[in-house]
């Protein structure tokens, strides 16, 4: 599996077809993943930057089960951290999407639950990663 940057769009395009309720990512960059054949497999759009408060949102989608690889966290988070100088990532998932809660707690996020976020009964989590906890994370892959 390997990270691309994709032209403007099509990330935004691919999470939109697989995210419940659509979603909504104005300024935005995309990393794409593709496959051995160049398929492209899965997409994590980096939206909502916020320059004064040092903060980006990180949102992805996949059709493959074993997209996410080092290469591809560093690619998204070395752009988040490095580039774009954030001094956090946040992440906002449903409490049903244990993978995604099992991805965030994994790379060193911390969460908060908020009830009703996604909809009447529907809590959803926050997870916020800071710099430190990625820069020093044993999932960063350096040159």
């Amino acid at each position: 599996m390997t990270p691309v940057w994709l032209p403007e769009g099509v990330g935004e395009a691919f999470l939109d077809a697989r995210l419940p309720g659509g979603a909504e990512f104005a300024n935005s960059r995309s990393v794409g993943v593709v496959d051995g054949s160049s398929v492209l497999v899965a997409a994590v759009v980096l939206h909502r930057w916020s320059p004064h408060f040092g903060t980006i949102e990180v949102s992805g989608a996949s059709d493959h089960p074993r997209w996410l690889n080092k290469a591809v966290l560093t690619t998204i988070f070395d752009y988040v951290f490095v580039t774009a100088d954030c001094q956090a990532a946040v992440g906002i998932s449903r409490d049903d999407n244990e993978q995604a809660r099992r991805f965030w707690l994994k790379v060193g996020a911390s969460e908060t639950t908020v009830p009703h976020l996604s909809g009447e009964g529907q809590p959803s989590s926050i997870y916020v990663l800071p710099r430190k906890s990625w820069l020093t994370s044993k999932y960063r892959s350096l040159p």
